[in-house]
């Protein structure tokens, strides 16, 4: 997998080669942390997501769908 993290540093672009998601998500937190702005992170393919839609990606699980309908209804007050 070939990562490309791109920031801007004074309104000059600056570039770093990941081949790791890992890599390159810390590389451009770093980045931001240094205060650099225009942070992506780009994939071979051409697609680029920012350091907060790739960390979501790699580590907050998906929400459940919820069940409507499905009858339970423990911890709810029902009408008698």
């Amino acid at each position: 997998m070939s990562l490309t993290v791109s920031a801007r540093v004074d309104g000059r672009p600056v570039f770093f080669q990941h081949v790791s998601m890992i890599g390159a998500l810390d590389q451009a937190m770093t980045l931001l942390a240094a205060g650099m702005s225009d942070v992506v992170i780009a994939d071979g393919g051409g697609q680029v997501s920012t350091p907060a839609i790739a960390y979501q990606s790699l580590f907050e699980r998906p929400a459940k769908p919820a069940h409507i309908g499905s009858g339970v209804l423990d911890g709810c007050n029902q009408a008698a």
